[in-house]
């Protein structure tokens, strides 16, 4: 509808029209910045070497594992040899070790939420289905720690091993993730 009246019912229907797009604009504003909130909230929350989940998004996860009242199990995969990587080979072979350690918990936990926690330490939340297979995935990813240690045709900085422990929460015998 086209009002190009000149009276006061011409003067509120623009002024009704120039209100709907400064709504929709300002709608619109409110969304980018949201969406960008969103983007920018997410990124805080993932490790910049690896791309796994970082240690402030494992320490909201385990708030919220707090107020569980369901089972879940912890894994934690401590890298071995990470300063002799370092002072041998560099930092940035020792930040391939990282991701080759990385790439093998995620590669056997891939339905579970992996953390990187610290340099060389990281923790998987097993929970449902993971939770129950715990101890096949613990032995599968020693076994694949162990193969992959072994491998002679890796580089020395490519043949990685970790300690692997676990500890299971359970509701009516433990108070907290920690």
């Amino acid at each position: 509808m086209k009002l190009e009246r000149e009276d006061e019912i011409g003067i509120l229907a623009k002024s009704m029209v120039q209100m709907e797009k400064d709504i929709n604009r300002y709608v619109s504003d409110l969304i980018s910045t949201r969406e960008y909130a969103d983007r920018m909230d997410r990124a805080a929350k993932i490790d910049a070497l690896t791309r796994v989940l970082n240690k402030r998004a494992y320490d909201i996860e385990a708030k919220r594992l707090d107020k569980s009242k369901q089972p879940y199990g912890i894994i934690l995969i401590d890298m071995n040899g990470l300063k002799g990587i370092n002072d041998k080979y560099g930092h940035a072979k020792g930040d391939i070790s990282i991701k080759t350690v990385c790439n093998i918990i995620c590669d056997v936990f891939g339905h579970s939420s992996v953390y990187r926690i610290g340099g060389d330490e990281f923790v998987v939340i097993l929970e449902n289905k993971d939770y129950e297979d715990r101890d096949a995935l613990i032995h599968k990813v020693s076994e694949s720690f162990r193969s992959n240690k072994s491998n002679s045709s890796l580089q020395p900085w490519e043949r990685v091993s970790a300690a692997v422990g676990c500890a299971v929460y359970e509701p009516k015998t433990n108070e907290s993730a920690e």
